[in-house]
């Protein structure tokens, strides 16, 4: 179960890096050069990139606690390059460029872009992705989710006793390695959903 995750992921992965290529392949075909934009939306990818062979790296060294907060940022992505369909993406480019935060730049309705106003708008096309970010939340924010990786209660005789492991972690159950997984294949999938978007749309207006 746990390999099968990892193939989907892996698909997942090469989708999104294939997305780019066809983007880059069609800019270099049909304009002078790589639009800037183009090159915002292949650094998000790039990151996604490196974040999930990261992730697979960490989780299979039992180094849970940093995989998990992975997936907040991998959702992070998904927020950055959705910003670009609300907005003017040149302005959007040059703001970023200089150093401006996506949530200090105004939509085309004058709206600041804040994460909480990206999600709202973003659950309603990407099913449960305001539930994704709740959940996950708490991977990069220290939260209960840390203190069980190193932490393990046990009952004997209506006394509970905590096993502590200091500077380690305790293996995780197969459970919640599925868990795990799952929330990086949805947050991913979106991803793949978002610059596939980018491109048809770049591409149409041509």
């Amino acid at each position: 179960m746990i390999e099968e995750k990892f193939e989907r992921l892996h698909d997942l992965q090469i989708k999104c890096l294939n997305e780019i290529i066809l983007v880059y392949n069609y800019e270099l075909k049909n304009n002078n050069g790589i639009s800037h934009v183009a090159h915002y939306a292949a650094s998000i990818i790039t990151r996604g990139n490196s974040l999930i062979k990261s992730f697979e790296l960490l989780f299979n060294n039992n180094i849970y606690s940093t995989a998990i907060s992975l997936i907040r940022m991998q959702i992070d992505n998904c927020l950055r390059l959705y910003a670009i369909s609300l907005c003017n993406p040149i302005l959007l480019l040059t703001e970023v460029e200089k150093g401006t935060s996506i949530r200090d730049i105004k939509d085309r309705d004058g709206k600041k872009m804040y994460d909480s106003y990206l999600i709202s708008k973003l659950d309603n096309i990407l099913p449960n992705f305001k539930t994704l970010y709740d959940e996950t939340c708490g991977f990069v924010h220290f939260s209960f989710e840390h203190l069980n990786l190193n932490n393990k209660k046990h009952e004997e005789n209506g006394k509970v006793n905590v096993e502590t492991l200091i500077g380690n972690e305790f293996e995780i159950s197969e459970t919640d390695k599925i868990k795990y997984l799952e929330y990086m294949i949805t947050a991913t999938y979106n991803l793949y959903r978002l610059i596939y978007s980018y491109r048809y749309d770049s591409q149409k207006t041509k």
